[in-house]
């Protein structure tokens, strides 16, 4: 019915399905939590499918993942009571720590070797809780919460063009930053926010033929995620940089940047994150 939302969870996409006059996307075939396969026809499918998009690769449309140096050790603690609700981030000679607001609690990311999962996630909650509260004092005393925890792997990435056959892609499945940055969902949103401007008006008076919707989403969009991938690159490359020398030389850079006399310096790199 019209105007009629149904979601299918958990469903597992297997491969799209084509037309096999025109050889253009029409539908996808997924699995369910039975192992059954079950096919699926839409008017325009959107791969949101995140760095391994099965969408992506069945639509050929080239992906080469740049891999850092660095990893991302995630896990949540109790809220300090010092604490205000935006990321912070503290900075230490052995690797930062970004500290994020959750509902009842603080996420926490704390910059490791690619690589250390094993050293990390085998370390007892003692061990980790003086670690903690080395690199970021703010953490001192709070309980650790590991359920969940996990050392994330990064990488940046982005797809040459974000539609092929009928199909698109959007969000991880398009475009992967280095999370250091924050923008990586915010990304994501802009990019669901855009499609559905330029292609829903289209949909509902229905109009299938969507290729000069899906041009102008890419050439609206992909400008603007390329220059935000690199910055977000650049900015996680230099935070990532370990040792105390390079310690004294950010936080002095921080410190220099903070001051009102700088404003006309820092002003253009926050802009890069915001627009």
């Amino acid at each position: 019915a019209k105007g009629k939302t149904t979601l299918i969870r958990p469903a597992n996409v297997t491969e799209v399905i084509r037309n096999p006059d025109t050889r253009r996307v029409c539908g996808v075939q997924y699995q369910t939590a039975e192992g059954n396969q079950v096919k699926i026809y839409a008017p325009l499918v959107v791969g949101t499918d995140g760095q391994q998009s099965v969408i992506r690769r069945q639509l050929n449309i080239p992906w080469q993942p740049y891999l850092y140096d660095h990893a991302y050790l995630g896990l949540e603690a109790d809220r300090p009571p010092t604490y205000e609700n935006a990321m912070s981030v503290h900075l230490h000679a052995d690797g930062g720590i970004l500290v994020m607001p959750h509902p009842q609690r603080v996420g926490v990311g704390v910059l490791v070797e690619a690589g250390s999962a094993g050293y990390w996630l085998k370390m007892s909650d003692a061990q980790l809780s003086e670690v903690l509260a080395t690199r970021a004092p703010l953490l001192a005393g709070m309980q650790l919460y590991r359920q969940g925890s996990h050392v994330y792997t990064l990488s940046r990435s982005h797809a040459p063009y974000y539609h092929a056959d009928g199909a698109v892609i959007i969000g991880d499945a398009a475009h992967a930053t280095n999370p250091t940055a924050g923008q990586g969902m915010a990304l994501a949103l802009m990019d669901a926010g855009v499609l559905a401007e330029l292609v829903g008006p289209a949909l509902q008076k229905g109009e299938y033929n969507l290729e000069s919707y899906l041009q102008s989403f890419q050439a609206q969009q992909w400008p603007g995620n390329q220059k935000l991938v690199r910055s977000a690159h650049w900015l996680a490359k230099i935070y990532a940089l370990r040792g105390n020398h390079w310690q004294r030389l950010k936080t002095a850079a921080i410190r220099f940047l903070a001051h009102p006399r700088a404003e006309k310096l820092v002003r253009p790199v926050i802009n890069t994150f915001l627009t």
